[in-house]
């Protein structure tokens, strides 16, 4: 078993947002499109995405507690890309039905084949 197979045998079918229903900016931060499969994604970027939840956790403490959490968002609730890409998708997306905000030429959708 890999050690990246924490959910068992099928999460390569699960998204990336249903999977814990992950919501912020990481994915945009690591450039990984939320409807990404889990299992579609390089070791590398799984490894990126766990590093960036996990920092981003501690960072959204952070910010919650001195107020300024929504400051800190890059795409969350926004209608551009901050890198200059034009619009963002706003997508209805996991298993709570979380908004999902995402940009189509910043973040690559990792599919199944």
């Amino acid at each position: 078993m890999s050690s990246w197979n924490l959910l068992g045998k099928c999460y390569e079918k699960i998204p990336l947002l249903g999977s814990a229903d992950l919501w912020g900016d990481y994915p945009y931060r690591i450039r990984v499109d939320p409807r990404s499969a889990i299992g579609a994604l390089p070791a590398a970027r799984l490894r990126a995405l766990v590093g960036e939840a996990r920092q981003y956790s501690f960072d959204f403490l952070a910010w919650k507690r001195a107020f300024v959490l929504k400051k800190q968002w890059l795409v969350h609730a926004k209608r551009t890309c901050p890198r200059g890409h034009g619009a963002l998708v706003k997508e209805v997306l996991g298993a709570s039905q979380r908004r999902s905000f995402y940009c189509t030429q910043c973040q690559v959708l990792y599919a199944d084949d």
